[in-house]
């Protein structure tokens, strides 16, 4: 066991999983970061033994432990001409496909080809930053070996690779050779991304949509994404800082890079705080100091994001901007970010480089720091806010302070784990929790029904939802929380412009409206009917019978009122609009809430409430009976659950609407009866089976799989 593994295994039994432990957490990762680059320079060692060895430079091997090694007292002493030997056999690997080059060059006629073949070479070579990769992997081998590295043998690999870049650059300028690297993609085209990103409901999709918005957002390396903790993420009025203590750049720690991250609330698909808040709220369980759990993580995002650039619905969408998913990869964010930073017109060069930690020259590095402001706009730029507009001014989704008993409450339920009782967790937490409640609505309309964030206590309660959305503020308001930072001048002059032309609407309005009441006026007074008049009288006659909008007033603790509205459709007045369809994949918890609550968010009554009249209205006959069907199975399960709950049955029987308390206390007291009943809740050798847990039990799952056990 090497010296970092040791450090590593150290840190991990000493690791107690308190607030005082971030930073031992912290260079244990940055101990097996390290680990993993020994690794990939020893890969590379490894090659160029294999070809010395085919060479019979034998020379400049030694054996240790009965294997071949690199002699660097002997790479001290040579000319360099058998490394110069060697980095003419690497070339790349055949592809099965065939480049355009290659396709001309086979159409072309054979004297061209002969021709062509005594003055290029008949296989290019690797990339000049793979060859830079061996140096720096040789470079390694002298710093294990404790000997000082002179510049005796790398002066001929030096002038060797300077020609390869020349020739190579010329190849790429005449078309003969691709461009290095991945390729930067346009801010258009990471918004569209986004959007298809935050509605994936494939595993994984939830990590990779925050992991993409936060490598944009912060400009930064994988390893350093990989590495963010709670500790790093601290609330700072209006936006969030993130700090990264080490990077490629400055490997010592001596200027820390802090960078300030924006929500937007105007475009939900790609805010990093409502991104953050969907994959904090459906992996409740803060267990960790890093906020993306588990080792290997880049690993992880860079495979599924491969995957996503492959599908074809977005392989078509890259090939609209000239791109295929072979040009795409995990780099390219952090190019596009970068490019979507340097558009900006009152971004400095300096700010740039300074988020992305790209390197400065020594009089600048000396000399120019970072400052908060311009890194704060660099930051809104990056959250897409439109800079030209009053809208780049715009505030976070937050919560007000005075009224934070609610806010405290559902954050217990959301995320029960002790590590989100930490005060500096706890309060990033909250931060996210505003996006996700300010959102909702969009939630709900973009977001399939099979998504994960529906299971969340937040979503499975619709009462928690209508506590919370007065209580968030967010957009061009004035907050007495905090002020808009890093906005420069020239936004406040276009925010009072916009106030100018709200101003100038209004009273355009008024004056209609006031044109329109004169009318209506005359039109009373010489005994005319008028559209306004006849609509006065039907709504007083039909609240007179009343078959208006009825109010229900449930027994919450605060007495909130549920409003519950009759739709009109098929000539009658009914419980819920037509179209609507009872939804087929309803967690039985949920499905709880609905049966004896309703949605009050829509107007729509408690389920129990329906007939089947009521249901999918102007639809075909065949769909008609399906959810009839499906509506008989809703009743089938609700009666069982009543003999289950026991006691906790009788609110089946009561008119009232009971609170969320007595529908939680009923799942709580008949789920365990439930599986006590199933005998299908263990696979043949024994083991719990996927199917004990609550997500996998729908409603109309619940009573066919009971009915069929009891056979």
């Amino acid at each position: 066991m090497d010296k970092f593994a040791q450090q590593e295994e150290l840190l991990r039994s000493s690791h107690g999983g308190g607030e005082q432990d971030y930073s031992e957490a912290d260079a244990m990762r940055a101990a097996r970061m390290h680990k993993r680059t020994r690794a990939r320079y020893r890969q590379y060692l490894k090659k160029l033994v294999l070809g010395l060895q085919k060479a019979g430079a034998n020379d400049l091997l030694v054996k240790k432990n009965g294997v071949d090694v690199l002699n660097v007292q002997a790479i001290e002493g040579c000319s360099g001409e058998p490394i110069l030997n060697f980095f003419h056999t690497q070339k790349p690997k055949k592809s099965k496909k065939k480049s355009a080059a290659d396709a001309s060059a086979a159409a072309a006629p054979s004297d061209t080809a002969s021709s062509s073949a005594t003055t290029a070479e008949p296989s290019p070579l690797l990339g000049a930053s793979s060859f830079e990769a061996y140096r720096s992997a040789i470079a390694f081998a002298f710093t294990d070996a404790g000997v000082e590295m002179s510049k005796s043998w790398d002066t001929a690999v030096q002038q060797w690779l300077r020609g390869l870049k020349n020739k190579q650059a010329a190849q790429r300028q005449s078309g003969a050779r691709g461009e290095i690297g991945k390729k930067v993609f346009p801010k258009a085209l990471y918004e569209e991304l986004c959007a298809e990103l935050t509605k994936d409901t494939r595993p994984g999709s939830i990590f990779t949509q925050a992991y993409f918005k936060l490598q944009w957002t912060l400009i930064s390396r994988m390893v350093n994404v990989t590495k963010v903790n709670w500790s790093h993420m601290v609330p700072m009025d209006d936006h969030i800082e993130i700090t990264h203590s080490v990077t490629k750049t400055d490997q010592s720690g001596e200027s820390k890079a802090v960078k300030s991250c924006y929500a937007n609330p105007f475009k939900p698909e790609v805010c990093l705080f409502l991104g953050m808040g969907i994959y904090l709220a459906c992996n409740a369980n803060v267990s960790d100091h890093f906020i993306f759990e588990g080792g290997n993580q880049d690993k992880r995002y860079g495979h599924q994001l491969g995957e996503f650039f492959r599908e074809p619905k977005i392989t078509a969408m890259l090939a609209r901007y000239g791109l295929t998913p072979d040009d795409m990869g995990t780099h390219s964010v952090r190019k596009a970010g970068g490019t979507a930073g340097a558009a900006a017109p009152f971004v400095s060069l300096t700010t740039l480089c300074l988020r992305a930690s790209w390197t400065l020259v020594s009089t600048m590095k000396k000399y120019i720091f970072r400052e908060k402001g311009g890194d704060q706009m660099l930051g809104r730029v990056l959250a897409c806010l439109p800079y030209s507009s009053a809208k780049f001014n715009a505030l976070p989704p937050h919560f007000v302070r005075e009224q934070n008993a609610d806010v405290e409450k559902v954050l217990d339920m959301c995320f029960p784990s002790t590590e989100a009782k930490i005060p500096k967790v706890r309060a990033v937490l909250r931060v996210y929790l505003a996006s996700v409640v300010f959102h909702a609505d969009w939630i709900k309309e973009t977001m399939p029904e099979d998504h994960p964030i529906f299971n969340t206590p937040l979503f499975a309660d619709e009462t928690l939802l209508l506590k919370l959305k007065p209580l968030v503020l967010g957009g061009v308001v004035e907050s007495p929380e905090m002020q808009p930072t890093g906005t420069p001048p020239s936004i406040a002059v276009l925010g009072e412009l916009a106030k100018c032309n709200a101003k100038i609407d209004a009273m355009q309005q008024l004056m209609v409206d006031t044109i329109k009441k004169t009318v209506e006026e005359a039109a009373i007074e010489s005994g005319a009917v008028t559209a306004g008049v006849l609509r006065s009288v039907m709504a007083d006659e039909f609240n007179r019978r009343g078959i208006g909008e009825v109010t229900e007033k449930s027994r919450d603790a605060d007495d909130t009122a549920i409003t519950i509205r009759k739709f009109m459709w098929g000539g009658k007045f009914r419980n819920a609009p037509a179209g609507f369809v009872l939804p087929s994949k309803c967690p039985l918890r949920v499905g709880l809430s609905l049966w004896f609550r309703g949605k009050p968010s829509a107007g729509i009554c408690a389920y129990r409430s329906f007939n089947t009249d009521d249901l999918a209205g102007e639809m075909l006959k065949k769909e008609r009976r399906k959810q009839q069907k499906v509506f008989s199975e809703w009743k089938k399960t609700m009666a069982l659950l009543k003999v289950l709950a026991g006691s906790a049955g009788s609110i089946f029987d009561s008119v009232a609407v009971p609170t969320t308390q007595e529908v939680e206390h009923l799942y709580a007291t008949a789920w365990p009866n439930v599986m006590k009943r199933s005998t299908t809740a263990t696979s043949s050798r024994g083991k719990k089976s996927k199917r004990t847990r609550p997500m996998h039990w729908t409603v109309l799952t619940t009573a066919k799989r009971l009915r069929r056990d009891a056979k």
